[in-house]
């Protein structure tokens, strides 16, 4: 039925919502863990090999970051398309209940129109 599909869409964009709210968690974390990075290159500058490592790392966190962002957009961009897809869904099934109702009605005047039908002796 189309109220279960219309549910499921609701789940799902509910789920989209709550992806989206951890990957801004793990933003911030990406930003913390950054910042650390940026300090601990600070403090062990004095050993050159350690900190070119520490800085290839520091780099690649901004990459990351970067990319969780763009994550992070895109799942937006999903939320805002499930969202559409449900209002969708939610439309088809009125329709659906609509047109039931109308074949229903149709069943009912065809029942109505072929009772005198039944005083012939046909078989």
């Amino acid at each position: 039925r189309m109220d279960d599909a219309t549910q499921f869409m609701a789940h799902m964009t509910q789920d989209m919502r709550q992806m989206r709210n951890n990957f801004a968690v793990v933003n911030g974390h990406m930003v913390s863990m950054q910042a650390s990075l940026v300090k601990m290159e600070s403090d062990i500058a004095s050993i050159p090999s350690i900190t070119n490592s520490v800085g290839a790392i520091g780099g690649k966190m901004s990459m990351i970051k970067q990319d969780l962002s763009s994550v992070s957009d895109d799942m937006n961009a999903i939320q805002n398309r499930m969202s559409t897809m449900h209002g969708n869904v939610y439309k088809i099934d009125n329709k659906l209940m609509g047109l039931t109702s109308g074949v229903s009605n149709i069943t009912r005047n065809v029942n109505t129109i072929s009772k005198p039908m039944g005083m012939f002796p046909f078989k």
